[in-house]
């Protein structure tokens, strides 16, 4: 597996709770033989979570993380370690970007609001 980057220095990881969510990935598949109940089994191990939670970033910060997304997370292919969303930077957390975050709603002449989906990886 590749190496996490660490979450740009540059950029405050500071959750707003307000619309944060946190739900375990589904890890089961089923599927029904020709003859027979359907069959459960686990596809992964891995436990994965997903996140969802918006963050104000000045437009300095959201200039930065571009730049840090593009180069040092090579469009999102590499993983990335950070704070955890409800935890704090106390608890650090390995994950991969599910979409890349776009430009949200500038909410002040300063500032955007970003959403970020993640999923984190063990």
């Amino acid at each position: 597996m590749v190496t996490p980057v660490a979450w740009s220095g540059s950029v405050n990881q500071v959750v707003l709770m307000e619309g944060a969510s946190e739900a375990y990935e589904d890890s089961i598949r089923e599927y029904s033989p020709q003859v027979g109940p359907p069959i459960r089994e686990r596809r992964t191990s891995m436990e994965a979570t997903l996140h969802s939670f918006w963050q104000l970033l000045t437009f300095t910060e959201w200039d930065t993380f571009n730049t840090w997304y593009e180069t040092s997370l090579k469009n999102g292919s590499i993983p990335f370690t950070r704070g955890h969303p409800r935890k704090g930077v106390g608890v650090q957390i390995t994950a991969f970007f599910t979409e890349r975050p776009q430009s949200g709603m500038p909410v002040s002449a300063t500032k955007y609001k970003i959403q970020f989906k993640i999923r984190t990886i063990p």
